[in-house]
């Protein structure tokens, strides 16, 4: 299938020059932090983004394709509707209804202030079920 071989190969570039943005970006931002702002504990991004990769694995399939080409690939609606073969309205009110079930997820994450940090995390009401 070529045209698969020329999805993946996009597909590669897109990730490449996000990584080399990202670097950029870095570079840029570290030459201009001022001295007296505190640097942050790049732990805390870590664990955020472990957060954020936990709460969207309990997304369903089709919402995670809606968040990661928005988010990830950076495709606006028109594109994003493409790829998922619907209208750009169809496609807003599903990036509407992934974005809100994501926030959901991350609250679920969130630790409890009045569970202990080794008890085990709570599960949503889909996981209980399956």
């Amino acid at each position: 299938q070529p045209w698969l071989y020329g999805v993946a190969r996009r597909t590669l570039a897109n990730s490449d020059r996000s990584r080399r943005r990202s670097e950029r970006l870095a570079a840029r931002l570290s030459h201009d932090v001022p001295a007296s702002r505190p640097i942050p504990d790049l732990a805390d991004g870590v664990a955020e983004r472990g957060r954020l990769r936990q709460a969207l694995d309990r997304l369903r399939p089709a919402d995670q394709e809606a968040l990661r080409l928005v988010g990830w690939e950076e495709l606006d609606l028109a594109g994003a509707a493409a790829a998922m073969g619907c209208s750009r309205t169809t496609m807003a009110v599903r990036l509407h209804r992934a974005r809100r079930r994501l926030a959901a997820e991350l609250r679920a994450l969130e630790p409890d202030e009045h569970q202990p940090a080794d008890a085990a995390p709570r599960t949503t009401a889909k996981q209980e079920l399956t």
